[in-house]
């Protein structure tokens, strides 16, 4: 009769890697973390195209590589001249803005009704 007595080492194995497996998905999300919000933007973007994509891949003699070269194009461009635009535009009118901002500081509230 060979009985062996192997609970209390099995609990704690099983705790202590409970407890490591826990860490790991911790230490895991906190790294990954700072990539969660714009991976759920390409991911809104790439669903939303696909569409576009799988049409454009038909037009071009089915291929691909050249399908997502042209998608990848046009994307930048719609995300990329609006932005460049607004940049240029808000550093144009730097003076205005800077302007209107020292003003704030001579505003007053006018004296109540009579």
């Amino acid at each position: 009769m060979n009985t062996k007595i192997s609970a209390p080492l099995d609990v704690t194995r099983t705790t202590l890697a409970v407890l490591f497996i826990s860490m790991l998905i911790f230490t895991s999300f906190w790294l990954v973390r700072p990539f969660l919000t714009p991976f759920i933007w390409a991911t809104t973007i790439v669903v939303a195209t696909w569409p576009l994509l799988l049409g454009l891949q038909k037009r071009l003699w089915g291929k691909r590589r050249l399908a997502v070269a042209v998608m990848t194009v046009v994307v930048l461009l719609v995300l990329v001249v609006p932005l460049t635009l607004a940049v240029v535009t808000l550093v144009e009118k730097t003076d205005d803005i800077v302007g209107w901002v020292k003003s704030l500081s001579s505003l007053t509230v006018p004296p109540p009704p009579q």
